[in-house]
């Protein structure tokens, strides 16, 4: 019994050390400088994975808080004098909980809403491979490992649902990465160039190819496009639009009327195009497209192809080009690019553009269309300059490929101080059975990975969850500084619905005045121009951390005790400076 009560005193006393309390402030200082360096040199979630949130980091924080829960303990039995010393501890003891639940529940999350959406879910910061199977009817989902730092290797995702012996592994992780195209020259390939466009004040450069209908540069109020068609005045005689068809360089151009109710060849293709129906103004209600009025706010049609064994219905939007073939649920057997061009998906359009235009001989022309009309096709020369018009901008084209391949990758960047922000990007290997291939991916990124006679359907996004009530913006507000076009505050005027609290309710949110509600707080953090410059899109930040009441309350009572401690002295015994000795009697 001796013995066993000597161990737990030791221990005691090594837990309560003042020798430990050193070495683990010590520690903890380290590590906070660290963290800190590590967040200026590659961000925010860099020192979180590495050093705030990490298990280390945590088991530091418990030896801290262990060692500051003993200390009072050695002082039994308690006096007076003790009251501020141990209200200071117990103080210190909430902030360090606080510290680990905020740690270990925090919530980090976005919300983007235009005016009139709502929802009840946010946006986390947990990227997911989302994967659907055509030929199984299949779904699953791949949480994507992510990484502080530059990362190469292999490292196999854990793949929740059915995939058909899919297997996936990351095979290297960039936090910070931009876009990178490249042209490559390949058999069968399609017409691919980079062209440059500058003047004294601004420079912008990119790739366009035939293969990627929407490779095409926006500069706002400009675009540059590439095509084998020259630019004409608009969609022609038809009321309601064309339909473009394009496959193997080949374009097809069909008036919507013309195939409304009965067939069109497409020319000597092998297939036919019917128009089932032409929906004015397209909106989804009770899972079924239908039209709510006759007024063209957004047109759409739904066609039928046939011909070669093959008979797929597609969907196709005017506003909206990337929303084909059911918004990409459903497999394109024709081979065809389908979009569909109408008067008000033309009023969207940028009133300038400059067309490259690739020839039947291959070779290249150019054309200008302005506000002083569209100018006459004329011949251009590789790597030299032409003028487009535009306040004093000229473009040169020092790189076509007539059989090309335009490939799209990823390369690290270091953290922007300001501008865009950088997305992460990951490059994963696909493997089924013996046939395998490499992607990348970034946020928002959509794809087809075809695997041994398989095709999946791979998106990336991010993991949602409910939110607990809804908000539905009502209105987005930007105050500009008089006389400017600098926003001086943006603001978003939301609705707060929570049935179960009754509670239905307008606020004002801005970057000063969050929306407190169930312990989410939604800041005001962006938003994003829409058509004509005005607003669209109010983006939020959503926050929860339940330590926070925890971390204030100790920080106020460790102020109290440290207080206490000046106020108790006079219960103190100090030893005295000189004490009587034989020698001073």
């Amino acid at each position: 019994m001796n013995t066993l009560f000597k161990i737990c005193n030791t221990i005691f006393k090594s837990l309560a050390s003042q020798q430990l309390a050193i070495v683990l402030l010590s520690s903890l200082a380290i590590s906070l400088a660290a963290g800190t360096i590590i967040e200026s040199l590659h961000g925010a979630k860099a020192a979180q994975q590495v050093v705030y949130f990490s298990l280390w980091f945590v088991i530091l924080l418990l030896l801290i808080g262990l060692n500051v829960t003993l200390v009072p303990f050695t002082r039994l039995p308690w006096r007076k004098n003790h009251v501020g010393f141990l209200i200071t501890h117990l103080g210190i003891i909430l902030i360090l909980f606080g510290s680990l639940l905020t740690a270990r529940t925090m919530v980090d999350a976005n919300i983007a809403l235009s005016e009139g959406e709502k929802t009840n879910r946010i946006i986390l910061d947990e990227p997911l491979l989302f994967i659907q199977n055509a030929e199984i009817k299949s779904q699953a989902i791949a949480p994507i490992p992510t990484k502080p730092f530059i990362w190469e290797g292999n490292d196999p995702l854990a793949i929740f649902g059915q995939t058909a012996d899919l297997s996936i592994s990351l095979k290297k992780y960039f936090p910070h990465a931009q876009p990178v195209q490249s042209i490559s020259k390949q058999e069968n390939g399609e017409p691919s160039i980079h062209i440059s466009l500058y003047n004294n004040f601004t420079q912008t450069e990119g790739f366009l190819s035939l293969n990627n209908k929407d490779a095409f540069l926006n500069l706002g109020p400009a675009q540059i496009s590439l095509s084998t068609q020259p630019i004409t005045e608009g969609p022609g005689s038809s009321s309601k639009g064309i339909l473009l068809f394009q496959k193997e360089g080949v374009e097809i151009k069909i008036p919507l009327e013309e195939a409304l109710q009965r067939k069109i060849p497409l020319k000597d293709t092998g297939f036919e195009v019917q128009v089932l129906r032409f929906l004015p103004h397209a909106i989804v209600e009770d899972g079924k497209l239908i039209t709510k009025s006759e007024n063209p706010t957004n047109p759409a049609c739904e066609i039928l192809i046939s011909g070669n064994n093959v008979e797929e219905k597609h969907t196709v939007f005017s506003l909206f080009p990337n929303f084909t073939t059911l918004h990409g649920k459903q497999t394109n057997k024709s081979g065809f690019k389908v979009s569909f061009t109408t008067n008000a998906s033309d009023a969207s359009k940028p009133s300038n553009e400059l067309r490259i235009i690739v020839n039947e001989d291959k070779s290249l022309s150019y054309q200008i269309k302005s506000k002083n009309g569209i100018s006459e096709i004329q011949p251009m020369i590789l790597n030299t300059e032409y003028n487009t018009g535009w306040m004093s901008l000229q473009f040169i084209i020092d790189r076509y490929e007539p059989s090309g391949f335009l490939s799209s990758s990823y390369a690290q960047r270091p953290i922007p101080s300001g501008g865009k922000r950088a997305q992460p990007a990951a490059l994963f290997e696909f493997r089924r059975g013996n046939d395998t291939k490499e992607q990348w991916f970034s946020h928002a990124v959509k794809t087809i990975v075809a695997l041994d006679n398989h095709h999946y359907r791979i998106s990336q996004g991010s993991l949602n969850q409910p939110l607990g009530f809804e908000i539905e913006l009502k209105d987005f507000i930007v105050e500009y500084y008089q006389g400017t076009n600098k926003p001086a505050e943006f603001k978003s005027k939301v609705l707060l619905k929570d049935p179960e609290e009754g509670l239905f309710k307008e606020v004002l949110i801005s970057m000063n005045e969050p929306l407190i509600h169930k312990g989410y707080r939604i800041y005001q953090s962006g938003y994003q121009l829409g058509k004509e410059g005005k607003p669209d899109i109010s983006i939020f930040t959503v926050s929860k951390d339940i330590g926070i009441p925890l971390k204030y309350a100790g920080s106020i009572i460790m102020v109290i005790g440290i207080i206490l401690i000046f106020f108790t002295k006079k219960y103190s015994n100090p030893k005295p400076l000189f004490e009587d000795t034989e020698v001073g009697k």
